[in-house]
């Protein structure tokens, strides 16, 4: 297990106490049995002097704790990689960038804030799994829909900073998030959008509230470690059909496409299209 660069074993472990203080015992993980969960088994710098193994983890509860590991951060130079909930698959994942990082594991933050049938939308934080949204609209009766899952437990936070792709109304992810509360590397607290004003009801609904429109910034970068956001759903439309086309001979994609592309920027086709190998002329699940 690397420490920080430049940091000493004795700051390393006043370190340790002082986020133990924080989030509990229970939730600072240091040591190679702990820091294992934390590395890539399918990095190619696997077992090699390079690989960026990390230092220590916590699992921050609050926005106030995430302050104050930023602090503890801050004030012995150690860096960090925060992350949310589950696997996001092609989209990064666990693995720091910088050997002996610490890693912000974000899985505790998980509360549904809110669910509003009516304008459709939610607020969630970061350890909110696609399935654990899914399961709270289907307990309530909600008529409300979610992207299709790629996979079920992958985080919706994450999915939509990084951009993901998923089936459905609101396939670009990043599109359906309206509003971040963000906590900066100085340990300050911003949101942004309607969810910058105090009382604002219009959180989940309008991402670009009044002046410049700076939730861009915390997509796929490291400017900030965001703790909420709005997501906008979609409400249950009263019909949906989703189809498979198959191109059984290469010469066929051209054209394939060509057509997919006439019928998505017309109208007809207003969900995401996904195209992608596939078995000899029949659908995997076909009898």
């Amino acid at each position: 297990m690397p420490l920080p660069q430049g940091l000493s074993q004795q700051d390393f472990d006043s370190a340790m106490a002082e986020l133990r203080e924080i989030v509990g015992d229970e939730w600072v993980f240091a040591g190679d049995a702990h820091i294992e969960t934390y590395r890539d088994p399918y990095s190619p710098l696997q077992g090699s002097d390079d690989e960026p193994v990390p230092s220590a983890a916590v699992a921050p509860h609050t926005v106030e704790h995430v302050q104050g590991v930023l602090r503890v951060a801050n004030d012995y130079g150690i860096p960090t990689w925060a992350f949310s909930t589950g696997k996001n698959f092609g989209y990064g994942g666990t693995e720091s960038r910088v050997a002996g990082s610490l890693m912000i594991d974000l899985k505790r933050m998980n509360r549904i804030l809110e669910l509003n049938e009516a304008n459709a939308t939610a607020i969630v934080e970061p350890g909110v799994s696609q399935y654990e949204l899914w399961q709270e609209i289907q307990r309530r009766g909600l008529r409300l829909w979610i992207d299709g899952p790629s996979p079920a437990y992958s985080s919706i936070v994450a999915i939509g900073l990084e951009r993901g792709v998923g089936y459905g109304l609101n396939g670009e992810r990043y599109r359906a998030l309206s509003g971040l509360e963000v906590v900066l590397p100085t340990g300050e607290v911003i949101r942004t959008g309607m969810a910058a004003i105090e009382g604002s009801g219009a959180w989940a609904q309008y991402p670009y509230g009044l002046g410049p429109h700076v939730q861009g910034m915390f997509s796929q970068s490291n400017y900030g470690i965001v703790t909420k956001v709005g997501v906008r759903l979609i409400q249950h439309p009263p019909a949906f059909r989703s189809s498979l086309v198959i191109a059984p001979n290469n010469e066929d994609i051209v054209p394939m496409i060509d057509t997919l592309r006439k019928l998505r920027l017309g109208g007809a086709v207003d969900n995401a299209v996904s195209l992608g190998p596939h078995g000899p002329g029949r659908a995997p699940w076909a009898a």
